[in-house]
């Protein structure tokens, strides 16, 4: 049903938009036309005030904390004059009280000449600050001094261990210079920058002290200096060294427009994940590019800085922020940054969340619940007189208990879906002691009333309700007390909860939220349902943070066992289509041209055209095609070929342990999720099938044929019953005679098999080995160590260690169904492995069969004899063990 737009919120007024950077801040976009700042007037200079003033900035020894040393920005000659000295004189060699008192005594009417200032600097390079640009403004010709930095013979290039000094150069002068500059000024510098500035020599440059002339062009505005260097950088360079790194961004913003700074800081792919460079993004653009300063935030993978450029975000206000802020709140570990702004700023937030709110999808549904929750309080709900008396007496008992309702705020119950009965809905009251009891409830432990409410309320208002509320949580911050909101999802919800309980699962364990993680699984495990097995189990395939995993897949083998399914039957309804059809294919449209998919012989998928040969890709588009319909089909066709490869190498390797382990599928089953699967027909077109009575006999053979008919090894036709069972055919059940003829007629059909099956080689115990108990023709054949933990490795042996001295067998374990008792094989060698890199010779001792599993020896071993084996099982063995002697040498 199609959703009305919020017509009564676009007409809402909106307040002013603003942003709230410091003046100085905008100077970062030097292609501004931007009038100077005016500095402070100076305040008469007391010398004995600044000595008391440094001597709390030098409380510590060895390091000088000049920020609380009260340098203002308008300073006198003599304030100036003093301050420097002080910057010069060696703090680290003398007590503070000791330069304090030295500083009493400094005359500020004394200029320090340049020769100087010159060595001054080279002996304190080590605790430069950059206030010091304060003090040489107010003191020398500014292109003079900056003709210093940047002469060869300099302050600088006579020094080669200053760290970030040429940073600290810059950015003091972009601070405390540029934004005062007037324009005789600012011309007479970058004519003294501009001839030192040679890209090619900072990008070949082996030593910083060459990248200074580049770095103060940046800030200069020498747009045509700079543009030539940052294009000749290749996408994705985020730095040319790793010290220097954050130079490149500094040096993207010091280009001429918007425009080419944003083009080139995403082609670079050059983050602001600073505040000084978040703030001169926001300088550059404005309202517009917010995009990129989001992802910039949700890429973080500590959350004090997350939430520090976050809140830069909040300088803005202006409706175009609303959306990010909302990202925030569903996306981040720092939901309580969005919320707060949302929550402060109602007219913004409104405004710019109308538009997304007449859209789908759970972005959509959030700002509907917001727009929901700021709009004026409507009329509370009366009693409605649904309930009879005898529900109303029952109401009453289940929620005596609760005492009077206690709601947050955030939740405005007013404003909640309404809960519908047979008679009517629940009124205000009602719904406020059911938010109580919520509160009260755990998962495991439900409040009473909450079974009163599900027997009487439609499963389908109570489940928008759950919803409805866990949005509200969410757009509040996701407050971790009052997580019972989220738990509602599991006590009251159904298939609409569910369905957004897994990905909002999968999306918490991405943002590292593992708490709020693990009780989404809870209530999904709570629901129950087959839909929440689904959840769970789609949940349970995601690697990493295995303690979520183990809880994942212990929750969908209990759901699985109730629902009457082992986990294997589970996973066979849940593998994807892929977004094949019913027969298997897909077409790509062109508009002119069209393109089919199928499988090569090894199940790869290619397409092809209406004529033409098979193509392991999509064409690019002609002149004739439709350029939008073909931009979209090479987009499908790339995550579709994806998800094929990988959905193929995970069923190979299922039906291949199928076979190993003798599993059998119902006759039905088989047709609908393997053989009538649009994806798995393809895998089981190239396997020989075989099907059981009840009882275990095989009935007979069978391959499954393009049409989806099933043929015998004659081409004959073949009949599976509907009681019948069909499982992967091993040959160990077969003669040598019929092993060939399959051979030959899946070769006539040019069916490439789809692992080893008839051409497997097969090996049984003989007459007089039927009672032994030890495999024959094993004992004493050596090998080295790297052959007996690679061979057996790929095989799915496991070491076994023995007496503590190293790795003394290897075991292979076996299930069989349908019965799933347990073998497994041993083999016993000597003397034991010690490590990887142990270049011993290794004599086997014994290889046997043992009942159950494990990695461990019992000390009196019940070895079954080789006549009581699974043919399977022994034969397998055999080929892994003869695998083992081929490589003995």
């Amino acid at each position: 049903m199609a959703r009305a737009p919020r017509r009564e919120l676009e007409a809402a007024a909106v307040p002013p938009r603003r942003i709230a950077l410091a003046p100085e801040d905008w100077f970062w976009a030097t292609w501004r036309d931007l009038e100077p700042l005016p500095r402070p007037q100076p305040r008469p200079f007391d010398q004995a005030m600044a000595v008391e003033h440094y001597r709390i900035a030098a409380a510590r020894r060895y390091f000088t904390n000049w920020e609380r040393a009260g340098i203002s920005l308008g300073v006198t000659g003599e304030e100036a004059s003093f301050w420097l000295q002080a910057m010069l004189l060696d703090g680290r060699a003398l007590e503070p009280e000791v330069v304090a008192v030295q500083l009493s005594a400094v005359d500020p009417a004394v200029l320090l000449e340049f020769e100087q200032l010159d060595r001054k600097l080279r002996e304190r390079y080590y605790e430069f600050d950059a206030r010091v640009w304060i003090l040489l403004a107010a003191l020398y010709p500014l292109d003079e001094v900056i003709g210093r930095f940047l002469a060869a013979d300099g302050w600088i290039y006579t020094h080669r261990k200053w760290g970030s000094f040429d940073r600290e150069l810059v950015s003091g002068f972009r601070k405390y210079v540029r934004p005062y500059l007037d324009a005789e000024e600012l011309k007479a510098i970058r004519e003294r920058v501009r001839p030192h500035v040679e890209p090619k020599v900072w990008l070949d440059a082996d030593e910083a002290p060459q990248r200074l002339p580049v770095l103060f062009a940046s800030v200069l505005g020498l747009h045509a200096e700079l543009a030539p260097l940052v294009e000749s950088w290749p996408d994705q360079k985020r730095s040319g060294s790793p010290t220097f790194s954050s130079d490149f961004l500094q040096l993207v913003f010091g280009l001429g427009s918007a425009a080419c700074m944003q083009h080139h800081a995403r082609r670079l792919g050059l983050w602001p994940d600073t505040p000084e460079y978040f703030r001169a993004w926001l300088a550059h653009t404005e309202y517009s590019a917010l995009d990129w300063p989001l992802a910039c935030i949700l890429s973080q993978t500590t959350q004090p800085k997350m939430e520090a450029l976050a809140r830069l975000l909040t300088l803005i206000e202006a409706p175009e922020v609303a959306p990010l802020m909302l990202d925030i709140v569903l996306h981040s570990r720092i939901p309580q940054v969005g919320a707060a702004w949302l929550k402060a700023n109602p007219g913004y937030a409104s405004a710019g969340l109308t538009a997304l709110a007449d859209g789908d999808g759970s972005r959509a549904e959030a700002a509907r619940e917001f727009l929901d929750s700021v709009k004026p309080p409507q009329t509370e709900r009366e009693l409605s007189g649904s309930a009879s008396e005898g529900s109303a007496l029952e109401w009453l008992q289940a929620a005596a208990n609760l005492g009077p309702p206690e709601v947050p705020a955030w939740v405005r119950a007013a404003e909640l879906p309404p809960i519908t009965l047979d008679t009517g809905c629940l009124n205000l009251f009602q719904v406020k002691l059911l938010l109580t009891a919520l509160r009260a409830s755990t998962l495991d432990a439900p409040h009473p009333l909450l079974a009163v409410v599900k027997a009487r309320a439609e499963p389908g208002s109570l489940d928008r309700f759950a919803w409805s509320l866990c949005l509200r949580w969410q757009v509040a911050g996701r407050p971790k007390r009052e997580s019972w909101a989220l738990a509602a999802t599991g006590l009251l919800g159904g298939e609409y909860c569910v369905a957004r309980l897994g990905p909002l699962a999968r999306a918490y364990r991405e943002q590292l939220i593992y708490w709020a993680a693990s009780l989404a699984i809870e209530c999904l495990r709570v629901n129950g349902s087959y839909a929440a097995l689904v959840e769970l189990w789609h949940f349970s395939r995601i690697p990493r943070y295995w303690k979520l995993l183990e809880v994942a897949r212990g929750y969908v083998e209990t759901l699985a066992q109730e629902h009457g399914l082992t986990p294997d039957l589970l996973e066979d309804r849940l593998i994807p289509a892929c977004g094949l059809d019913a027969s298997g294919s897909r077409i790509f449209d062109y508009g002119p041209r069209q393109f089919r998919l199928v499988f090569d012989s090894g199940s790869w998928p290619g397409v092809r055209g209406e004529r033409g040969p098979l193509r392991a890709d999509l064409p690019k588009p002609n002149v004739g095609d439709d350029l939008q319909r073909a931009t979209k089909a090479r987009e499908e066709w790339r995550r579709i070929r994806k998800q094929i490869n990988d959905v193929m190498k995970e069923q190979t390797r299922r039906l291949e342990a199928a076979m190993l382990s003798g599993r059998r599928w119902t006759a039905d089953d088989f047709a609908t999720l393997l053989a009538g699967h649009p994806l798995m027909r393809h895998l089981v077109h190239r396997l020989v099938w075989a099907s059981y009575s009840a009882s275990g006999e095989l009935l007979a053979t069978f391959h499954v044929a393009e049409d989806g008919s099933y043929a015998g090894a004659e081409n004959e036709p073949v009949a599976v019953e509907s009681g019948a069972q069909v499982g992967v055919l091993h040959p160990v059940h077969l003669s040598e005679a019929l092993c060939v003829k399959w051979q030959e007629q899946l070769m006539d059909h040019r069916i490439l098999p789809l692992f080893p099956q008839t051409a497997r080689p097969v090996y049984r115990p003989g007459e007089s080995d039927a009672s032994s108990t030890a495999v024959p023709g094993l004992r004493d054949i050596s090998c080295s160590s790297q052959v007996v933990l690679q061979s057996l490795g790929r095989c799915g042996w496991r070491g076994m260690s023995v007496n503590q001295k190293g790795i003394g067998a290897h075991c292979r374990e076996f299930t069989k169904e349908p019965e799933g008792a347990p073998t497994r094989a041993v083999l016993e060698y000597e003397p034991p492995i010690e490590s990887l890199f142990d270049k011993k010779r290794h004599r086997v001792r014994d290889c046997y069969f043992l009942p159950g599993t494990g990695l461990s020896l019992p000390d009196t071993p019940e070895r079954l004899p080789l006549g009581a084996i699974d043919p399977v099982v022994f034969s397998e063995t055999l080929l892994d063990l003869t695998c083992l002697t081929a490589l003995r040498e």
